[in-house]
């Protein structure tokens, strides 16, 4: 069972403009999450939070044309990208929630 569908993204976030894309992203995205997860999500039951973290990592990739993963000005400038060839990320709050344990 896929983390998240288009039917998913679109039910979230609205028709993209690209479905082939965010279809694409969709399937790097669980790649990506099951990094962190492993195989404690696989079963019958998937959490509905793990089918939205899917969106929202597909989402922010697909609106953020630049690829920043964060931006400090503290003293200088400085900024981290996502992977350039996807865009995906997960923020450590992600990954965490992804490593910890399951409540569904």
């Amino acid at each position: 069972m896929p983390y998240a569908d288009l039917a998913a993204y679109t039910a979230r976030y609205g028709t993209p403009d690209d479905s082939a894309r965010v279809t694409t992203l969709l399937a790097d995205a669980e790649s990506l999450m099951r990094e962190f997860a492993g195989d404690r999500l696989d079963g019958s039951a998937l959490p509905s939070w793990v089918t939205g973290l899917a969106c929202t990592v597909v989402h922010r990739a697909v609106t953020n044309d630049e690829g920043l993963k964060s931006v400090s000005f503290v003293d200088a400038y400085s900024a981290s990208y996502a992977d350039p060839s996807t865009g995906l990320f997960l923020t450590q709050e992600e990954q965490r929630l992804l490593a910890g344990p399951v409540i569904a």
